[in-house]
This record gives C-alpha cells, structure tokens and sequence, in this order.
C-alpha cells in the first residue's frame, strides 16, 4: 500500500494531490487514458483507506508487495510529510537508496526522507509492527552509513525500549481513528507537532537539566549532643536539590559527597542560614563546619564541630545519625532558594515560547564535576576499632536516651 506511484513513467505521491485530482486520475487509470505502476512495475490503480488517505495499491493479480502497510502507517507518513513541508523542509514518502556492505549494495525504502537547503538527509520512520532494540540500532547505523544525518522513529509499540535516546530516537506512536499522537519528552502531542518542533530546534535532547532561575534546596536538621562534653547541639543535612527546566520537567540531585570529602553542601551560607534557624527553634545551638584531620580519615576534611567544646564529630557517626532521623524520626524538611545550578538528566525537551532548556554553562558543569569527584572520594581505609572500656552507669542511661530518641547505633 505505498503512496508513490508512476503515472505515466513519471513518480506521484498520493498525498500529493488534492481529492478531485485523485478521483481524476482514478477515472483516467479506469478508461486507460493515464498508466500507474507501482515502484515494483506492476500495474496497481487508486484507492482511500478507511482513515482518509489516498493511496496506490497493485491490481487484482498482483504480487502482494503493496499489501504490508496499515492504514495507520499510511496516515502516520502522509502527517509526517505535510509537517515537514510546513516547516519550509523539502519532504518525499518511500524514499529508495542503498548502503554499500563489504561491497554489498542493501537496498532500503525511507518513509519519509526530509532534505534541508544545505542537502543534509534526515529520515522518519514509522513502525507499526513491534521491533527490538537491536533492529532500531541496525537500521538506524544502516542510513548512518549511507550519509543520512540523523533518523527519528515513531513506533507504536515502543514500550518494551529504552527512554529514546539523542542517537536512537524512538517516540511512542498512538493512532486513534484520524488522530495521530506522539509522547515526548513526558508530553503527549499531534504528530504534525512533534515533527516540525524536531526539524525546527523546538524540540531538542539535553544531557542536563538546567535552571532558568535560582534552584530549590531540601535540608533537615537533626539533634546530637557531643561524645566529649555530653552537651547537645544540631547538625544539618542537604537532602536534595530540585531542578526545574524551561520544559517544565523536574529532576532531583542527592549529592552526598563520600565520607571524609574536602566540601559538602552543608557549606552553602544560605543553607547555613537556614539549618541555623531551624536549631534556635529547637533550643538548641548549630554545630561549626571546620577542616579537620582525623586518624580515620588519613587527611583532612570538613567536618561538623562541637559548638560547645570545639570537638570533631565524625563523619560515621553523623551519617548514621541523619540516617536513623530519616527512618525513625520525622524531622522537617525545610525548603531554601540557592544558586542556579543543572542535574545531568539525558531528555528530549519539549521547550515553550522561550525554547528548549538551555545548556549549563562552564561554570556550572565544572561544580557538577567537583561534585562528582567528591562523591567519589578517596580511597577507601580501614577503620580502627578501638578496645572499649567497661561501660559505665551515666554512659547506660545515655546511650538508652539515645534510642529511645530512635537512634539504632548509638555512639558512647
């Protein structure tokens, strides 16, 4: 069931010509005035499918090889080429070409090849049968070789794959009654759209997600009282930073440097200020963030301080502690305005009147690798494990305060 035909030795499209002229030329097929062939030479003749679009189909007889389509897959490539000449592109259905294989021609047939006016190819497909990931990746390489630029796919069974990648792009197809519709980037849109927002730059895949504006940060603030001087005081955590791009999509960064790391996000001063007044509203002093050595640590690293007594709390027992608060408590998150910052994030953005999202600056890609090189952090060491002494009456009722506070590791 193509839509190009040859009338009279010289290639139609079907959806190419308006209702009249297809009814003509199906008039003039009948009286044998005007010859169609289809692109295998057979005679075929015009035909509507029952979703509108007109068509070319063999003649009682034939060899089937216009039989594979759906009437779906037809409507889905007449959309297709009408979007893309509608955003100035030069678009034809049922493109043939080949690609040289080890001196092998394979012979191919786009559905739809649109050239721009510098003559670069870009091809889309339809597929309306289920295909696996390694299919896509086979033919997609396979118009890669043969100097296509890029290829997008609109598959109707697509989820089984992969969230469409910027090399293998394949966008879920949904086909009801004439409506033709496309899922992107977490939004569902006319087919027409989402071809003319792909070939204008509307549409455009991001690694990251970047803020326009300033970024949200959660953080909490937990109680702990000192191992030296038995006095309390709060210690605060980030616990995520939210990101939202011009597209409108979200995403979370839980940076959590490694133990014994050079900086943290605690150190942030609006983040400071924060934790700050969360601890005077709990009666209770904010611990110091201050560069420390340690034996555990083999260096040095910036670690929560005693207010009271200037002693280091360290970082095993303050991440167990933000842990325990977390899974047994309920302390309250608490929600600050920080510097504009990105989450690496691979998506296709669907962007608005101001566009895609736009990419991060070097600035902030080179705090995100600081950032990652934190979490990775040094090399692993072995903890020592001092001998304890005999457990004393007051360090009993205190480690029992301890848990009856929720902590399940208590430190004495």
């Amino acid at each position: 069931m193509p839509l190009v035909g040859l009338v009279n030795g010289k290639r139609v499209a079907s959806t190419d010509l308006s209702a009249d002229e297809f009814d003509a030329l199906k008039a003039d097929v009948r009286a044998k005035r005007r010859v169609l062939t289809l692109p295998c030479g057979l005679p075929g003749h015009g035909k509507v499918s029952k979703l509108g679009t007109q068509y070319f189909v063999h003649n009682p007889g034939g060899d089937g090889c216009s039989a594979r389509e759906t009437p779906e897959h037809l409507l889905a490539k007449s959309i297709i080429v009408k979007a893309a000449r509608a955003a100035g592109y030069d678009a034809e259905p049922e493109v043939r070409g080949h690609t040289d294989v080890d001196g092998v021609a394979e012979e191919w047939i786009a559905d739809v090849m649109v050239t721009n006016r510098h003559g670069h190819r870009i091809v889309f497909e339809v597929q309306w049968s289920r295909q696996d990931e390694q299919a896509y990746r086979a033919r997609t390489a396979r118009y890669a070789a043969a100097d296509i630029s890029r290829t997008a796919w609109f598959a109707r069974r697509a989820d089984h794959l992969p969230p469409a990648g910027k090399e293998i792009p394949i966008f879920d197809l949904r086909i009801e009654g004439t409506d033709a519709e496309v899922a992107i980037g977490g939004k569902v849109m006319p087919l027409a759209d989402a071809v003319h927002g792909l070939l204008t730059g509307r549409i455009q895949h991001r690694t990251h997600l970047a803020d326009t504006g300033p970024s949200r940060t959660e953080l909490i603030v937990v109680g702990d009282d000192c191992y030296r001087c038995k006095r309390e005081f709060a210690v605060w955590d980030v616990q995520q930073t939210i990101v939202t791009g011009r597209c409108g999509v979200e995403a979370r960064s839980a940076f959590r440097p490694s133990l014994f790391a050079p900086d943290r996000p605690e150190s942030d001063p609006v983040v400071r200020a924060a934790a700050a007044a969360q601890a005077d509203a709990m009666g209770l002093r904010l611990a110091r963030l201050d560069t420390r050595t340690s034996k555990t640590s083999g260096g040095a690293y910036l670690g929560f301080v005693c207010p009271w007594c200037n002693q280091l709390s360290g970082d095993f027992f303050i991440d167990q502690l933000v842990r325990d608060a977390r899974i047994y408590g309920d302390p309250k998150i608490i929600t600050v305005t920080t510097a504009t910052t990105a989450v690496k994030h691979p998506h296709w953005c669907v962007g608005g009147a101001a566009g895609p999202c736009e990419n991060p600056t070097p600035a902030i890609l080179a705090k995100l690798e600081r950032e990652r090189q934190l979490v990775d952090g040094p090399p692993s060491v072995d903890v020592p494990q001092p001998d304890r002494a005999p457990m004393s009456p007051e360090t009993a009722r205190r480690i029992a305060r301890r848990m009856m506070r929720g902590s399940m590791f208590p430190r004495y």
